[in-house]
């Protein structure tokens, strides 16, 4: 039984970091888009991105519930188990499951480091936009207008 559990987690690792993998190709396509400021690209990666979520929700669930059987099976507390635990228990039988904990943490590193970095581009591009609104507000003359007894102002357009 235990044997079988620990193959199990061992999958649900593999699932859960060809997710993240996927994840962080879409991110790196997003600063690329963001680089471009392609907003019809950045939607189509951000529904992407939700989906890989709700996949990587589930993988996770999955993994939650499988190391708590292993670990019930090892005779652990199941509350707040970790896989640093299980492999602890495992032993020498914890080998392929480090090694998938190991490749898994890597990538959600990495992960974790390309969405801050994406964040952060976001705000520096955002900042951008913004302040090239504010130049052409400030370059373009305003015409007064008066419309139905409310006054206001017209940005003229010139060719």
């Amino acid at each position: 039984m235990t044997s079988a559990l620990v193959s199990k987690l061992t999958e649900v690792l593999g699932v859960e970091e060809r997710i993240h993998r996927a994840l962080r190709r879409l991110l790196s396509d997003e600063r690329e888009r963001m680089i471009e400021l392609d907003a019809e690209s950045l939607y189509e990666l951000a529904m992407r991105k939700e989906v890989l979520a709700e996949e990587g929700r589930l993988a996770q669930d999955a993994r939650l519930q499988v190391s708590a059987d292993l670990a019930r099976s090892l005779g652990l507390p199941t509350e707040g188990i970790t896989l640093s635990q299980i492999c602890l228990a495992l032993g020498d039988a914890a080998g392929t499951l480090r090694d998938a904990q190991s490749r898994l943490v890597a990538v959600v590193r990495a992960v974790s480091e390309l969405s801050e970095a994406n964040q952060r581009l976001g705000g520096e591009r955002l900042a951008d936009v913004q302040t090239t609104l504010q130049l052409l507000g400030r370059l373009a003359p305003a015409a007064s207008v008066e419309s139905a007894g409310r006054s206001g102002s017209l940005v003229r357009r010139s060719a």
